[in-house]
């Protein structure tokens, strides 16, 4: 009977090559049939406890089906439980393998939630620790992870040259209903256990940041830079605030850099207003925030330079940004007035450059 259950559901999975349906009904699809795979894997994972099956026949067996679609999300199924539960599992090894044949597919929506799928199904799989052994480490971890990202965010870019160039809005639309598809990588790096700050600024975030500037996309890069900023921990943006400014300095002219620094400016601001209203600050931080780190001088330097690097900001912009820099000033340092003075005086000299200019 296992033998008809995996007959039927290659033939489900080759729904999944269709290339007629829009990328949220494709979604759709994709969810029903997940469902039903759910069925299939608790059965699998059932027998490989009981030991009815030998999984690594049924491993070798769904590599001959018929297509590359069905082939890869059964060879993901059968292989997480025939290769992950042994006892010494070769995980390091099953990644990389993983992650080379799912290169096979490179239709933008077909490779995008084959992805997706192998993200889902391997994440309570992931080694920790930093011991080194074939079952990996938790560097092997982020390295399947932020791989399976880069992938997902070039075939998630190469959606918006899909089809005919006047249906852009639509296409536009379209993707910005999978960005959670692509996000899902960086909030499964947030939730490994064993991360810590020397692994997020070595590497992490230069890696996340590099594949944020290079794909040159608007729509990309003010997600994923949102994604950052919401997923990520307080301590961490505190110790890379200038690589992260940094990286948005260099975004695509069409991007909103503006709200991606309020949206950051914020949630440092609400980050110490927490800690001073439950007297977490310790002797050596103000209002939460450690005496290394010069929040508000980062921050106005790196805000009084964007400014002059995007002569298109309006008034409004630029007032927007320094209001936030004021909440931050007010709720970080509420003692330093001069902060305030600092901000208000650069506002000023901006209104009035402003309505002194010709039009």
């Amino acid at each position: 009977k296992l033998m008809d259950a995996l007959k039927h559901c290659s033939d489900m999975l080759s729904e999944l090559r269709t290339s007629f349906l829009t990328p949220k009904n494709y979604y759709e699809l994709y969810m029903a049939i997940f469902d039903e795979m759910r069925h299939l894997t608790k059965y699998l994972y059932d027998s490989h406890i009981q030991k009815k099956h030998h999984l690594s026949d049924l491993y070798e067996l769904v590599q001959y089906a018929g297509s590359i679609i069905p082939r890869l999300y059964l060879m993901i199924t059968v292989g997480i439980h025939d290769k992950f539960e042994e006892d010494i599992p070769p995980v390091k090894e099953l990644m990389k393998d993983m992650l080379e044949m799912t290169r096979g597919v490179q239709h933008p929506t077909r490779g995008l939630f084959l992805r997706y799928y192998l993200c889902v199904m391997t994440r309570d799989y992931m080694p920790f620790g930093k011991d080194e052994s074939q079952h990996g480490n938790i560097n092997d971890s982020i390295h399947f992870i932020l791989q399976n990202f880069v992938e997902m965010n070039k075939l998630w870019v190469r959606l918006q040259h899909q089809g005919l160039s006047r249906e852009k809005e639509k296409r536009e639309q379209e993707r910005k209903e999978l960005r959670l598809l692509v996000g899902s990588n960086l909030v499964r790096i947030s939730q490994l256990d064993g991360v810590d700050l020397e692994m997020y600024k070595t590497f992490i975030l230069p890696s996340i940041l590099e594949e944020v500037v290079s794909c040159r996309d608007v729509i990309a890069q003010e997600y994923l830079m949102e994604v950052i900023i919401q997923v990520f921990s307080d301590e961490f943006h505190l110790h890379t605030l200038n690589e992260f400014l940094s990286a948005t300095a260099q975004l695509n002219k069409g991007v909103d850099v503006k709200q991606i620094v309020i949206s950051l400016i914020d949630r440092f601001a609400n980050y110490a207003a927490r800690a001073r209203d439950e007297m977490m600050a310790s002797d050596n931080s103000i209002s939460g925030i450690p005496e290394d780190v010069h929040l508000f001088e980062v921050f106005w330097e790196q805000i009084t330079e964007l400014i002059k690097a995007r002569p298109e900001f309006t008034i409004t912009d630029i007032i927007a940004l320094l209001v936030s820099l004021v909440k931050l000033s007010l709720n970080c340092y509420p003692e330093k007035l001069d902060f305030v003075d600092k901000v208000l005086g650069f506002a000023s000299d901006n209104v009035r450059m402003t309505s002194n200019s010709p039009g």
